[in-house]
């Protein structure tokens, strides 16, 4: 939570000379709600969607070229270890 602080300088001097004094607010925080995350998330998929669904009716050899290079670009080859977990896992059921 954030805090405005305030100098609140007295205007009154009929009982002399007052000092100035510090006021803390608390600012409440506008938090953005977990449906307008969800709803911004929901638009972008959808866009990207009609996106691919647009392109693959347009041509589908760009389609198949796009699907290749993400799939070229997501996909990593499996570390080591894993392979050697499963090949365990794989002999110690049979």
């Amino acid at each position: 939570m954030q805090e405005n602080v305030i100098l609140d300088i007295p205007e009154s001097s009929e009982n002399g000379w007052q000092p100035p004094v510090l006021k803390k607010e608390e600012i409440p925080e506008d938090p953005q709600s977990c449906a307008d995350i969800f709803f911004m998330q929901y638009i972008i998929c959808i866009l990207l969607l009609t996106a691919l669904f647009s392109i693959r009716i347009y041509d589908e050899k760009i389609f198949q070229n796009t699907i290749a290079i993400f799939q070229q670009r997501t996909h990593a080859d499996s570390e080591s270890w894993i392979l050697h977990l499963i090949a365990l896992v794989q002999s110690l059921w049979n």
